[in-house]
């Protein structure tokens, strides 16, 4: 934008100085963005920049402010708390649809995997009579149980017992 900024000691406005300053920079506002071919749209904090001067000094001129745009084809920029309220309810919405595809395709998940196991389970073959039977001879040989570590036949170590046919 090429509206000409006030700057240094001493510039500070008031009164119609100031109310002046707000009607010639909302003016060149509106003939710039009409030479880009825009919608001319300013906000309070914009204009408090361009002035320059504080926001609450432009709030004091509000009515000033808000007949010039009536008057003009500006359109101001506006941050209420519903619109902020609003924005938010759309973030939670985003935010739930989030949780539901997640929790869906954990249940998924979850349920591939109980498939996995139980298919897992039912194609295998019990191996415990070969395992059990050379676990016996070899803890035979050997003198104390390749299963458990107990020393000897009777003894039990933790809670393992002997083991028999």
């Amino acid at each position: 934008m090429k509206v000409r900024r006030l700057r240094g000691p001493g510039k500070q406005l008031r009164g119609a100085v100031l109310k002046e300053r707000i009607g010639s920079v909302l003016q060149e506002f509106v003939r710039d963005a009409e030479l880009r071919g825009e919608r001319p749209t300013i906000s309070f904090g914009e204009l408090a920049k361009l002035i320059p001067c504080s926001k609450t000094t432009i709030y004091k001129y509000e009515g000033y402010v808000e007949e010039f745009i009536k008057d003009t084809s500006i359109y101001r920029a506006r941050r209420t708390g519903s619109a902020k309220a609003s924005e938010l309810v759309k973030i939670v919405d985003r935010q739930h649809e989030k949780i539901e595809q997640l929790s869906s395709e954990l249940d998924a998940l979850r349920r591939h995997h109980a498939n996995l196991y139980r298919r897992m389970l039912l194609g295998s073959s019990d191996l415990s009579s070969l395992v059990l039977e050379e676990g016996m001879v070899s803890s035979a040989k050997s003198g104390f149980c390749v299963f458990c570590g107990a020393q000897s036949a009777g003894e039990t170590y933790g809670k393992v017992h002997r083991l028999s046919k």
